[in-house]
């Protein structure tokens, strides 16, 4: 396959379902705007197969939420059986029930969005307090083998911004790699983008400094 200015690529997202249960504010809903139906698994399986001839190998699962799928198994199991490696990015909520069944399933890691390890802020971003269970979904992934667990960190200017440090600590612990992303202008985070948006630059500088 090649992407819109002709260079080649071996990967591809697919966006399985566009519904959560968590409400980040800053959600970008990968750029989509309907929500209205949710392909069916023999349809993601064919959209795998027929990307596969043209060269993918490598297919990353997103959402919304992709856990959130009661078929998310099977639909890992269907796209495993054409590209030689499936990930998923997922807000963990529902990993630890699920993370060895998806490893059996052929998952092979996975993305945690996770923005913060302060219970007060992780609720001020998702409305939601499952910070502990989402840690028990990075800790369950890892012991079911899924590897490298990468914790994907929003950095907002007045948010969360002060936490890097925090965060690398927190990523070492547990034993996964941590991300950090600059704040996007898209769907629902392009209101506040002037108010939260943070140039990573800088840090990345300062990161490297202390390597």
């Amino acid at each position: 396959m090649v992407d819109p200015h002709g260079r080649a690529v071996d990967s591809l997202r697919i966006s399985i379902t566009q519904r959560c249960d968590f409400n980040c504010f800053f959600c970008h809903e990968e750029g989509e705007c309907d929500h209205a139906g949710e392909a069916t698994a023999e349809e993601i399986e064919a959209l795998a197969s027929v990307a596969a001839e043209f060269g993918v190998k490598r297919v990353k699962l997103t959402g919304g939420e992709p856990l959130i799928r009661e078929d998310v198994v099977d639909v890992v199991r269907r796209v495993a059986a054409h590209v030689e490696e499936v990930s998923m990015t997922t807000n963990g909520f529902h990993l630890a029930e699920k993370a060895c069944e998806l490893r059996d399933a052929g998952l092979r890691r996975v993305n945690v969005s996770l923005h913060s390890a302060r219970p007060d802020v992780f609720w001020r971003i998702t409305g939601s307090d499952a910070l502990g269970r989402v840690r028990e979904g990075i800790e369950e992934a890892l012991r079911c083998g899924l590897s490298p667990v990468k914790l994907n960190m929003v950095v907002m200017e007045g948010v969360n911004s002060e936490e890097v440090h925090a965060m690398i600590d927190f990523s070492r612990e547990l034993g996964a790699i941590l991300q950090l992303i600059e704040y996007q202008p898209l769907e629902r985070g392009a209101e506040r983008w002037g108010s939260y948006y943070k140039d990573l630059r800088p840090l990345e500088e300062e990161l490297e400094a202390l390597s």
